[in-house]
């Protein structure tokens, strides 16, 4: 559940925010769940931040910071990503369908899966994947990890995910 002072300080003031955070780097932001439709959050230090299904939906995220962030569920419906960090962010779940400004470099490192929507398109990057150390339970199908991500291939290119088990990396 969303901390309240949180979300107050954060509409507040994104100026006042940064330096809150700056006082504090090892604070990790309760905001799951919060309402933040059409807010500015521009610039904001969002790492690491709960942001579990909360509503982002129309903000304007520019440059804004969420590395490490848990955006799971998240709705970013129309929301401006133009310069967004999302390295190591968990965008699994997420509604980025018609968010603007996304590149594929946002994607490099982000963690998702096969629920993550993405605008239309878009798929999951395919460049710099290396052979994961998991596969699907019936061994046929290999699955790809960008860094920290988790986006399958198939052999027609149409993403599929597959829940992930261990392999011992034998033929």
């Amino acid at each position: 559940m969303a901390n309240q002072e949180h979300i107050q300080l954060l509409r507040a003031d994104v100026d006042e925010w940064n330096r809150w955070r700056s006082e504090d780097p090892a604070l990790e932001p309760h905001l799951a769940g919060a309402e933040l439709i059409g807010a500015d959050l521009a610039l904001a230090d969002l790492s690491r931040a709960d942001l579990r299904y909360a509503n982002l939906a129309l903000a304007n995220l520019k440059g804004a910071d969420l590395r490490g962030a848990d955006l799971r569920g998240a709705n970013l419906v129309g929301a401006r990503l133009i310069g967004v960090d999302l390295t190591g962010a968990d965008i699994s779940g997420a509604n980025l369908s018609t968010a603007e400004d996304l590149t594929l470099e946002q994607f490099d490192e982000t963690i998702g899966d096969e629920s993550t929507r993405l605008p239309d398109g878009v798929s999951p990057p395919t460049a710099g994947c290396a052979p994961s150390t998991r596969a699907s339970p019936d061994s046929s199908s290999v699955s790809f990890s960008l860094r920290l991500g988790f986006f399958p291939l198939t052999t027609t290119g149409s993403p599929v995910y597959h829940p992930p088990i261990d392999i011992d990396g034998k033929d």
